[in-house]
């Protein structure tokens, strides 16, 4: 350390300079910077969420919910109704989507669908079946007046030329006519294991088949499979049905051993279908009278048989005629409501 007045040497420690006396300059003692106190960042605050913002996606992730669930309800619509079908095809026109396959699903913005028909507005749900036994169902149209129930029939094997198979069977407790030869019933057959166990059902089934394919205006008879030891006599009111699973024929008859008039108390409707597959036979036998027909047989003949049989092929035309132009209210069943009941038919696998 050096004297500041007379600049010679003090040692250190010592407070006075021993040449002039003169204090120690004062000892200024060094330290080594110290390092800055690091000062924790302050985060960026995060933007304000808004509130706005979460309420509009949440909208429009809704309405867009919505609008996929209109316009698959539309399509599905589309293809069970005619009108449904009426409406998309216009759609697809009118939207340039006609080269697209009919199988093709195309999103449409909401705002491109142009306001559903009334008649969409209003569609009616599909009813179950009125009644539904093993793989048949049927339903009964409004006014029918009576109802079905099933048994299961047992084979009748002997003699093989009136051999039917196991089979379910239809009967029509209610049915309006009561005292008449047939009672109403309806039969569902296996056409394999009836070919098989009858060697007469495999023509009878083949002409059935060709019948409902070319389906003759006037036939001079229809083939019925049931086990009658008699003709048919009368052929009238010829109709095609087809129902869910099928197509069949329905017609006016009556069956006999001889010449005899048409009657109330023997005329029928029947009516033969099979199943699109050819699998499944149906035979319905309910009994029919018409107004302009007498009760019984005793009504023509009045004891005068000879006369009745020279005239008897004209007598059959005519009544085939009449028959064929009768209104359906003339009948007891309403014969529109047979017809009803047998479209009603569903046969599922």
């Amino acid at each position: 350390m050096i004297c500041e007045r007379c600049s010679s040497t003090i040692p250190e420690g010592q407070k006075f300079c021993g040449q002039c006396g003169a204090p120690a300059p004062a000892v200024v003692q060094s330290h080594p910077p110290s390092a800055p106190t690091p000062v924790p960042a302050t985060p960026e605050p995060a933007p304000p969420t808004s509130s706005r913002f979460n309420t509009r996606s949440c909208l429009l992730i809704g309405v867009g919910c919505l609008a996929v669930l209109l316009i698959g309800a539309c399509l599905a619509i589309a293809f069970v109704l005619p009108a449904g079908r009426g409406w998309y095809q216009n759609l697809r026109s009118q939207f340039n989507l006609d080269n697209l396959p009919n199988d093709a699903v195309q999103l449409i913005l909401p705002e491109q669908i142009s306001t559903m028909p009334a008649e969409l507005a209003t569609v009616t749900p599909i009813a179950a079946p009125d009644f539904c036994a093993q793989e048949f169902c049927l339903s009964y149209p409004e006014g029918l007046g009576f109802v079905a129930q099933a048994t299961t029939k047992s084979a009748e094997l002997d003699p093989d030329v009136w051999a039917i198979p196991e089979h379910l069977e239809l009967t029509f407790p209610g049915y309006p006519l009561v005292d008449t030869r047939l009672m109403p019933h309806l039969g569902l057959y296996d056409t394999a294991r009836f070919r098989e166990v009858n060697p007469n059902v495999g023509d009878l089934l083949d002409r059935l088949q060709d019948m409902l394919d070319s389906r003759p205006a006037d036939p001079e008879n229809v083939p019925l499979i049931s086990i009658f030891n008699a003709a048919q006599m009368i052929t009238a009111d010829v109709k095609y049905l087809d129902f869910e699973g099928g197509r069949g024929v329905r017609f006016v008859t009556q069956y006999g051993q001889a010449v005899w008039p048409i009657n109330n108390y023997d005329l029928f409707y029947a009516f033969s279908g099979l199943s699109d597959d050819g699998s499944t036979l149906i035979v319905a036998i309910m009994p029919i009278a018409n107004q302009a027909l007498p009760d019984n047989a005793d009504e023509i003949i009045s004891g005068d048989m000879e006369s009745f049989m020279q005239g008897f092929e004209a007598y059959i035309a005519s009544t085939a005629e009449m028959l064929n132009s009768a209104a359906p209210g003339s009948f007891t069943p309403n014969i529109e409501r047979l017809d009803d009941l047998m479209r009603s038919i569903e046969l599922t696998p």
